[in-house]
């Protein structure tokens, strides 16, 4: 990994390093690493996700389709959600036709009030998945794959987490589906002990450096890369507002105040990538202060929502 430290001329003259580029590519990691690596590093855990209980119940599931051999070569199997309003996963085969597809009911998992998982048989005529189900020991097996996988973040939720930090130390990101990150000088020392931290465990996080002074391409693409994000978060928080105000329906206090908060970080943002590049982003100056004059606007007609 390249660290983000100075390097030291032979002459003795240090190189101004104004920034980096940040990506990495997280793996399946045990949630206690993850939360040493950030505490190690001064974060804290607050960026961190809780426990997923539905990614903990389909990596188990996932186990006992292992265990019971129900993989087929061109009848794949799959899940989905069982229901918007509980936790629990149904398990099917995917049974492929020139005309139509037909799915074949495997098995559900769900959980108990008490956090505990358990398994449904839905297909009596599968022996091995109706046999696995009426052993005594079967919900003890599920439960325990399930505990286990608790204990472990998704590649997913450790992304949310790196991403959380990158924006919060003021990281740009340099694609519309991220993945790739600038990192400006203010958060650089933090970003990369972090990141150090979390190679150790598994993962591979990357800074690249980069001398901003030197390099007038790289500038231009983080200054309208900042200018655009800046932009398209605010004309987003506008136009619900706008809809808001003009059906004249009453906008949440937790939903006026989350636009309050992300207003404030953008502001922010803008403040100190002006000051970073000594120029004006007029585009985003502009999006923000009707973004900041919508929100007076609610406060003012509603005043303190419920």
């Amino acid at each position: 990994m390249a660290t983000v430290s100075q390097p030291v001329l032979q002459t003795a003259h240090k190189v101004s390093i104004l920034g980096a580029y940040g990506f990495w590519t997280a793996r399946r990691t045990p949630r206690n690493q993850v939360e040493d690596a950030f505490n190690r590093a001064g974060i804290g855990t607050s960026a961190m996700p809780d426990i997923d209980h539905y990614d903990s119940l389909v990596e188990a599931g996932k186990k006992i389709v292992d265990k019971l051999n129900l993989k087929r070569r061109n009848t794949p199997v799959k899940f989905d959600s069982l229901s918007r309003t509980s936790i629990g996963v149904e398990f099917w085969r995917l049974h492929k036709a020139d005309k139509h597809n037909t799915r074949e009911p495997l098995f559900s998992i769900g959980i108990t009030e008490q956090n505990e998982a358990f398994l449904v048989s839905h297909n009596a005529e599968n022996s091995t998945v109706d046999a696995f189900a009426k052993t005594g020991v079967c919900d003890q097996i599920i439960d325990g794959l399930y505990q286990q996988e608790q204990l472990l973040m998704s590649a997913r939720d450790v992304t949310e987490s790196l991403r959380s930090v990158v924006v919060q130390h003021r990281g740009m990101s340099m694609k519309e589906s991220g993945g790739v990150y600038f990192i400006p000088e203010c958060g650089l020392q933090s970003v990369d002990t972090l990141f150090s931290a979390m190679n150790q465990c598994g993962n591979r996080c990357t800074l690249l450096q980069h001398d901003l002074s030197d390099n007038e391409e790289l500038s231009k693409q983080v200054l309208e890369t900042t200018n655009e994000n800046i932009v398209e978060a605010a004309r987003r928080m506008n136009e619900v507002m706008e809809e808001l105000r003009d059906s004249d329906k009453k906008p949440r206090a937790n939903g006026l105040k989350s636009r309050l908060e992300e207003a404030s970080r953008l502001t922010d943002l803008l403040s100190y990538y002006e000051s970073f590049f000594a120029t004006n982003l007029d585009e985003s100056r502009k999006a923000l202060e009707q973004t900041l004059s919508l929100i007076a606007e609610m406060q003012i007609r509603y005043g303190d929502t419920d």
